[in-house]
């Protein structure tokens, strides 16, 4: 019963530190393979995942290039669901409408040639048989010099509406290329408006080219009520890509305004994208372009400027002569 404690006997535990330093190592050994080898998956899952996107973009981009040198027999293959695949059908649903026209304006060209051609032999035969109708041939001449300047301003004015939206989808599949999206939302956003520019082109393909309008002197116009805003903001988000490549900065103080005007939708469309890709082309990089508008019995008047070097005064005529054809 006593309380007393006594030693019984006495256990020394060694441990090597060679062991334990070594088990230490193969510890420290083991997780640099693991994380090393969790880090070697993560960048190979990256990498075919930025493979998935990119490519088939890149792809698309030098498609555009190549179609925008003329090569209208080029054709995307990209065999998606995804908004990438439907950007590429529509890419080349719209290499073919564009070679379709394209074929047209040349069958046309031939055709107005062979006019041209088949009419200056006859006013030659005319003018050597009957002199005394010389005012006649003289204005016959003047129509045929009508017809051969109106094919070429035809031309020259298909080439610069079909410039505009082709400029826009280039400009957003750079952006979508140089990885400039933030967000998947952003992504959609500028795929949509690829989209768009792409429809905006085969309608416009579809108005100007129709040669039996053109041939009889009349252009359609489909007037309807329409918002200000709707048509100045789908100008401006359409070459949105076009001022951010170029670093400007674009007022638009219409983008909220609630005026209805009555108008073609496309043609003003058209109209005010041409002035404004105008703008962004010959305004210094870093620029401001400021679109305003007003209201003026009834009418409103748009109003686009920009701090670029502008119009030489000499160049006026040719302007003002252009508005009128």
């Amino acid at each position: 019963g006593s309380n007393r404690k006594e030693l019984m006997g006495m256990v020394y535990l060694g441990v090597s530190m060679r062991n334990l330093n070594k088990a230490i190592y193969l510890i420290q050994r083991k997780a640099f393979i693991i994380t090393f080898g969790i880090i070697l998956v993560g960048i190979i899952l990256t990498i075919l995942m930025i493979r998935f996107v990119t490519h088939p973009l890149r792809k698309l981009m030098d498609a555009t290039k190549i179609v925008a040198q003329g090569n209208l027999d080029y054709y995307v293959r990209i065999e998606r669901k995804d908004e990438i695949g439907i950007l590429a059908n529509s890419f080349n649903q719209m290499t073919s409408e564009l070679k379709k026209s394209r074929e047209k304006i040349e069958n046309w060209n031939k055709e107005l040639e062979i006019k041209v051609i088949e009419r200056t032999k006859e006013l030659s035969e005319k003018h050597k048989e009957l002199k005394k109708y010389s005012e006649e041939l003289k204005r016959a001449y003047e129509e045929l010099k009508t017809l051969d300047k109106a094919k070429d301003d035809f031309l020259s004015l298909v080439s610069h509406e079909l410039r505009t939206p082709l400029s826009s989808i280039v400009a957003y599949t750079e952006v979508l290329l140089d990885d400039m999206a933030e967000t998947k939302e952003e992504e959609k956003s500028y795929l949509e408006i690829i989209k768009n520019e792409s429809d905006r082109l085969t309608r416009l393909i579809n108005n100007v080219l129709d040669l039996s309008k053109m041939e009889a002197g009349r252009m359609p116009f489909e007037f309807k009520y329409v918002e200000l805003s709707k048509l100045v903001n789908t100008s401006v988000k359409g070459l949105a890509g076009a001022a951010i490549k170029h670093k400007h900065k674009v007022i638009n103080k219409l983008e909220n305004t609630s005026i209805l005007v009555l108008a073609d939708e496309d043609k003003i469309v058209q109209v005010i994208s041409n002035i404004l890709s105008n703008a962004i082309k010959f305004t210094p990089d870093g620029g401001v372009i400021t679109i305003s508008g007003e209201l003026k019995d009834k009418m409103v008047e748009i109003s686009i400027s920009d701090n670029g070097c502008g119009i030489k005064k000499s160049d006026f005529d040719k302007v003002l002569s252009l508005i009128h054809i």
